[in-house]
């Protein structure tokens, strides 16, 4: 999708602030009048999806951070926010081609959504006219998603491993005590038991 469209028109700056390999974006809408009911069922239905397959679509994605929907003024108004590794522009391709289905069924009750939905010419522009950057915005953790997911996989083979026969009999055996009392060791140690 990083296609003809973007290269034959100028590119607008992006809104949001970035943190790192990391930013923000934050949108408002306005419903349409009498699409309060109906879009509070799209976001509730897109709840109560599997966490596998929300999942699933944060990993095609492959940079999304958490993303959050709200909706306030009687329904009349919505918020999504998410967070995202990277630039934005690929990022919003990403969430075009991997959750434009979800998207379209939410933004359908959106005023001034593009008939071409996700998908639409001029989807870029019509988000960047909503998206409003946050006056202050702070990670408290480093670190992209590929390299959390790595991190999270690491401690949870570690964990398997301080918990395999193999590794309770290494622990008895004094050839390796001198690396078992390392700090270095003993602080995995800490780590892993939380």
């Amino acid at each position: 999708m990083a296609d003809d469209r973007t290269a034959a028109q100028p590119q607008r700056t992006r809104p949001g602030k970035k943190q790192g390999a990391t930013g923000e974006l934050t949108t408002f809408w306005k419903v349409k009048e009498g699409h309060e009911k109906q879009l509070r069922e799209a976001l509730d239905t897109l709840d109560k999806w599997p966490i596998e397959q929300k999942a699933h679509a944060g990993l095609l994605i492959g940079t999304l951070h958490d993303r959050r929907w709200v909706l306030f003024d009687n329904d009349t108004r919505m918020m999504f926010s998410t967070n995202y590794d990277g630039e934005w522009d690929p990022y919003i391709e990403a969430f075009a081609e991997h959750n434009a289905p979800a998207f379209d069924m939410i933004f359908q009750h959106i005023e001034g959504f593009p008939a071409g939905g996700m998908r639409d010419p001029d989807i870029m522009d019509y988000l960047i006219d909503h998206q409003e950057t946050a006056v202050e915005y702070m990670r408290f953790y480093d670190g992209t998603v590929p390299e959390i997911q790595q991190a999270l996989t690491l401690k949870k083979d570690f964990e398997a491993l301080l918990d395999s026969p193999e590794f309770q009999r290494a622990v008895r055996d004094p050839a390796y005590q001198e690396l078992l009392g390392t700090p270095q060791f003993q602080a995995l140690l800490e780590h892993a038991a939380g």
